[in-house]
């Protein structure tokens, strides 16, 4: 019975791919539906900062840097991203509305 375990354990342990159940793994970006999925997160997630924050000028989108997703009780994203200060000041734009 331990024999044919142990010879079990060592065949999944060969023929596994070396990932474990729930494990991150790296998100490619490099397809164009995964980007513009990012890109649209990261739109967002800059939209609540420019909300939020008390600085005067917005912040834009850099680029996506690195993003990971992990199959826990639905999907779980993480990324970083890039993003640059504008001369646009909030100021401005609430004037104009």
């Amino acid at each position: 019975m331990l024999k044919t375990f142990l010879l079990l354990l060592a065949a999944f342990c060969v023929f596994s791919n070396g990932k474990l159940l729930g494990e991150p793994e790296s998100a490619e970006v490099h397809e164009s539906s995964d980007t513009q999925f990012f890109e649209h997160l990261a739109e967002e997630a800059l939209r609540r900062i420019n909300y939020e924050s008390h600085d005067t000028s917005y912040w834009k989108l850099g680029k996506i840097v690195d993003s990971d997703k992990q199959v826990v009780n639905g999907i779980r994203y993480k990324f970083q991203f890039t993003s640059t200060k504008t001369e646009c000041s909030k100021e401005v734009g609430k004037k104009d509305l």
